[in-house]
């Protein structure tokens, strides 16, 4: 667009607050739920709408011929559209040429035409209210009348009745004489009127379109542009309906600075200074009768909006977008701008709405839910939305089963719609967000979760992103042989969590899960190449560590060479992609317990109070555990089930070298000294190694320092480094 400067100013305003959320800075990196956590209570709460793809649902009921064109001309007065500007500028000096090539306009020296037409323009480019430089000469077109216009709109308020008069101008040349200039004329004309709320401003921008489609030129497409101008203009008017229809056709040809434009339509939305929002910004008097004044003033916006089809549309997706609850924090919600809005949809007694099934979401995520029941029974059943709350409320009444089949068409039929069937992540101020097919795969997948449907929900947790849930059921409700069939039968399998970093690995998933159940031959061919030398000598020092017909310092030497292996490489060997070893972050960060809550059937919810302290409560899972799913997760639980398990191994391999040394060696010292600092953090497990050395090696070099330390110290022994390359 131009993009109407006051349209793409309330844009900017709002923007600034839009990025400000986005861009939000935490304390740590940014870890998403998973959907089976806190018992699974995503399941139960509504999804995330989002502004931008409600609106541009609707706006596809309000298509637009106009093409949209990525320029701006030089007349939009903003520092941040230098880009644009330049764009506009040879736009402006091609139209010239194409005029003179044509025979539009004939003049005499047309290499001293175009130098003139250029130097205007750089002129007009640079100038400002403070300028005092002049335009020179031109020769006399609708190019030079144009410019004329333009630089005194350039030069401020004060001169625009010398650009109008240049316009005017312009336009009452005869029509051959204005083919290239008369659509940026008229525009111009217009938003003069916008900025001076002329009642004849929306009909002006009307115009442009008109002549646009009488033939002619356009080339900065200011008829798809003239949309958000006419819509400012309708709303200086008092007339919000037609104002978002024209937002809506403004997005309908590609201009996303409708989307926040729109809010200007919505009656009870939270003001925000510099925003257009209705005057809904609180009094500037808090006295008694000003508030009371104000607050009947938005009640009465909130009433109309409710008796207008399309401003009910809008304002319903607004609070969807912005009242839903993040399944994150678990509160019993209860929104009051929600409760009100219903009410007022109530009190308007039509017999017919629109977007039923999204007033039923309304009352739902208000908690709400027979009313919920109600609009859905009032909707168009077959939407994807109308069958997701369905299922919702399925869900809710105890028949899992069938909201898991009536889960699955909503997944289907989200899938085909081309707004919101797609996986693009969206953020945030608490970082990133699901996208409604995400939160669609999500739902779906703990639904046949919980039915005992194992290989499905893997599937749809995969299929929509949620690689940490995935995981879950990888290493710990598919047997190693059913996780196996799956990746073969699926060799391109990827999964991505983010559009910037790497997909994760199935196929080494696998691998580390056949290591943990010691089929390390199968392993091999899933781990990562770099990894498959490491794995050999792991598996090389474990046979011989073994092998009872080598000596047993040889034996121990390998027991030992296993284990260094097994502390500094087992993550990558042998480590969960999820509780309790977290490979998915690295081991950087814990991942959630989801495994532990499954197997015993609760959850902990935790919530703060009034006075700042904390409530905590044993829960039943909201997504329940089968007996099967509880069964298998006990069996597939890592030995031990601690974080960094792979640590307990390496210091289990070391205990097995300690028992083939001599005592009072300095060898033992070391392997001991050792192998309990891995796990010295649990001081239980750790005891064991440092009581050894007490008993065995008190004598040696290591020992003393030890007991000196009455527990283990950084001290290195002749088998304290890790076995070299070969």
């Amino acid at each position: 667009m131009w993009k109407s400067v006051l349209s793409r100013s309330a844009t900017l305003a709002s923007a600034s607050v839009a990025l400000f959320a986005i861009t939000a800075e935490a304390s740590g990196p940014f870890i998403p739920p998973r959907w089976l956590e806190f018992g699974g209570q995503a399941v139960a709460n509504a999804p995330e709408f989002f502004w931008e793809l409600e609106l541009k649902r609707l706006a596809k009921e309000f298509p637009a011929p106009e093409k949209l064109k990525s320029v701006e001309p030089a007349e939009v007065d903003m520092p941040m559209l230098e880009d644009y500007i330049k764009q506009a500028s040879a736009v402006d000096i091609a139209d010239f040429e194409a005029a003179v090539s044509q025979g539009k306009i004939t003049p005499g020296d047309k290499a001293e035409a175009l130098a003139q037409h250029k130097a205007a323009r750089e002129i007009i480019n640079a100038s400002n209210e403070a300028t005092t430089a002049v335009l020179g000469a031109e020769f006399d077109s609708e190019f030079a009348d144009y410019h004329r216009g333009a630089f005194a709109f350039r030069k401020g308020e004060a001169s625009w009745a010398d650009a109008r008069t240049s316009w005017e101008k312009l336009l009452a040349r005869p029509k051959e004489q204005r083919h290239f200039r008369t659509t940026w004329a008229a525009f111009m004309l217009g938003k003069l009127m916008v900025f001076k709320k002329e009642p004849g401003a929306a009909k002006q921008m009307a115009l442009v379109r008109q002549l646009a489609a009488e033939g002619f030129a356009d080339s900065l497409g200011l008829a798809a542009d003239s949309y958000g101008w006419e819509a400012k203009a309708m709303l200086d008017q008092g007339d919000v309906g037609k104002a978002a229809e024209l937002y809506l056709k403004q997005l309908s040809v590609g201009d996303e600075s409708a989307i926040v434009s729109l809010k200007a339509c919505v009656p009870d939305r939270v003001g925000v200074d510099g925003m257009l929002n209705f005057d809904n910004t609180s009094p500037g008097s808090y006295e008694t009768a000003a508030v009371d004044e104000w607050r009947k003033t938005r009640l009465a916006q909130i009433e109309n909006a409710a008796k207008h089809p399309l401003l009910r549309r809008i304002t319903t997706a607004h609070i969807l977008a912005t009242e839903t609850v993040d399944f994150t924090y678990m509160p019993e919600h209860t929104s009051a701008r929600s409760v009100n809005w219903l009410e007022a949809i109530k009190k308007a007694g039509l017999e017919k709405v629109e977007d039923a099934d999204r007033l039923g979401w309304v009352a739902y995520s208000a908690g709400r839910y027979d009313e919920a029941e109600g609009w859905l029974k009032k909707s168009d059943a077959t939407t994807a939305t109308a069958l997701w709350l369905k299922s919702k409320l399925l869900r809710r009444a105890g028949k899992v089963t069938e909201a898991s089949k009536v889960m699955a068409e909503a997944f289907v039929a989200l899938k085909a719609d081309n707004v919101f069937g797609k996986l693009h992540a969206y953020l945030g101020q608490d970082g990133m967000s699901y996208s409604p097919l995400a939160s669609a795969g999500g739902d779906l997948a703990a639904l046949r979760l919980t039915t005992g449907d194992f290989l499905q929900a893997f599937d749809a947790f995969l299929e929509t992103n949620h690689w940490d849930d995935a995981s879950y059921i990888a290493e710990r409700v598919l047997t190693a042989d059913e996780l196996k069939k799956y990746v073969e039968e699926h060799p391109n399998k990827q999964v991505k969590t983010n559009e910037w970093d790497e997909p994760h690995d199935l196929r080494y998933l696998l691998g580390r899960r056949l290591v943990r159940e010691d089929r390390y031959k199968e392993a091999r061919d899933y781990l990562p190449e770099q990894m498959r030398a490491t794995l050999d000598r792991y598996v090389e020092a474990l046979n011989k560590g073994a092998n009872t017909k080598l000596s047993k310092e040889q034996r121990a030497r390998a027991w030992w060479d296993a284990a260094v292996l097994a502390r500094f490489s087992g993550m990558e060997l042998m480590g969960t992609e999820v509780e309790p070893d977290a490979f998915v972050f690295g081991g950087s960060f814990e991942a959630a317990e989801v495994a532990d809550e499954r197997a015993a059937g609760t959850f902990e919810k935790v919530t703060w109070q009034t006075d700042g302290n904390e409530k905590k409560e044993v829960l039943p899972l909201v997504i329940k555990a089968s007996e099967e799913e509880k069964k298998r997760v006990s069996k597939h639980r890592p030995t031990p089930n601690k974080r960094f398990h792979y640590r307990y191994i390496a210091a289990g391999l070391a205990w097995k070298a300690a028992q083939l040394l001599p005592d009072q060696s300095e060898a033992l010292a070391d392997v001991l000294n050792s192998a309990g600092g891995w796990i010295k953090n649990d001081s239980a497990a750790a005891d064991k190694f440092f009581q050894a050395i007490e008993r065995r090696a008190s004598k040696t070099n290591v020992g003393k320092a030890a007991g000196k330390a009455h527990w283990f110290v950084k001290a290195y022994g002749p088998w304290s480094e890790a076995p070299k390359e070969e």
